[in-house]
């Protein structure tokens, strides 16, 4: 037995959750001699595991102040929390979210001694109306502690050699730049020459639930607002989703095929700078073809919809810094002998009304 043992346990051994119920448990703590203890803190969190950089939150804390522990006893402390809203336990190809108790115990003189066990966060009767209230980004950069003094300094005397290195490399990466960003403006002008302006419009019910997500749910033109960033487009599992899209042709046009794509995606980044790699795996995926070889007369309105299936599946719209499950849907215009026009929706899967 290790010098300092602990060990989390659930009440009951209960391992499965939905938001607001209480994790209940305790930490029991064994030595294999007398020891002190600074503090033992209990947490509650969760974090991601897979393939990418780990994402990970602390919810709640108990800290219990300073004890003394004595050879072959056994000492346990109680925890209560309450399980949060959001994200869902969720387990797929390269990213998993897995929610946790926690115990350290801080000792003086020797290395801290851990203990974790997991348990399951399930969808409950809350759960549709957290997610189309509150579209949760773990995204942002958790407060970092403050460096020492010298680390400030040498920070400072670096700021003006790092600043100089950066304006050099923009120097030689802007042209870079602005050259893409030409063709794309040169390659959507090209097809609205032919096209006229475009409008993609989804509707699916989840979406027309205002009562709880509120009137920024609507149609969506190709200068709209981005879904998941401003607006929940929402869908949830089982959803028809009506796509329509809109134009009226300048001058007679031909289309090869006018195609929307609902996909879902894990995202997943792992390592850092020169050895950073982005992973995708695809969780769903449905092409829907709303027209193929037509003709369409200038001047005359074009309207072209249909319907895509939104899969039963609990991977619900996450978004953390390094990992993302990622929802959208893509319209490609295939013009013959022109550049395509293309445009994206980021939509947000949130459980179902009954899916608990």
């Amino acid at each position: 037995m290790s010098k300092c043992e602990l060990e989390v346990r659930f009440a009951g051994d209960e391992r499965t959750h939905q938001p607001g119920s209480t994790v209940r448990g305790e930490v029991v703590v064994t030595t294999d001699r007398d020891l002190s203890c600074k503090a033992l803190t209990i947490r509650l969190g969760w974090q991601t595991h897979g393939i990418g950089n780990t994402d990970r939150l602390n919810l709640e804390e108990t800290v219990v102040g300073a004890q003394e522990w004595s050879q072959g006893r056994r000492y346990s402390y109680p925890f209560s929390f309450t399980a949060s809203a959001q994200p869902l336990t969720y387990h797929g190809h390269y990213l998993n979210i897995d929610h946790h108790v926690e115990a350290e115990a801080d000792l003086p003189w020797a290395r801290d001694s851990r203990a974790s066990e997991d348990y399951v966060l399930v969808s409950g009767t809350s759960s549709r109306g957290d997610y189309m209230t509150t579209p949760i980004d773990f995204s942002q950069p958790q407060s970092k502690k403050k460096g020492s003094l010298v680390s400030t300094v040498i920070g400072w005397l670096l700021a003006p050699i790092i600043i100089a290195l950066l304006l050099a490399l923009l120097v030689m990466v802007l042209p870079i730049i602005a050259v893409i960003g030409a063709v794309y403006l040169v390659r959507r002008f090209a097809a609205e020459r032919r096209l006229g302006r475009v409008s993609v419009e989804v509707v699916a019910p989840t979406i027309e639930d205002k009562s709880k997500a509120g009137g920024a749910l609507k149609a969506v033109s190709r200068w709209g607002p981005r879904a998941w960033r401003s607006a929940v487009y929402a869908i949830a599992p089982g959803d028809s989703l009506r796509c329509r899209v809109r134009f009226v042709p300048r001058a007679t046009v031909e289309v090869n095929r006018v195609v929307a794509t609902l996909v879902g995606e894990e995202v997943c980044r792992s390592g850092a700078g020169t050895n950073a790699k982005t992973h995708r795996h695809g969780v769903y995926r449905q092409e829907l073809t709303l027209a193929e070889g037509a003709t369409y007369p200038g001047g005359m309105p074009v309207e072209l919809a249909g319907e895509l299936e939104v899969p039963e599946t609990s991977a619900y719209s996450f978004k953390g810094g390094q990992n993302q499950m990622v929802w959208k849907l893509e319209v490609v215009v295939d013009l013959p002998k022109w550049a395509d026009w293309k445009q994206k929706l980021e939509l947000g899967l949130v459980p179902a009304a009954g899916d608990f």
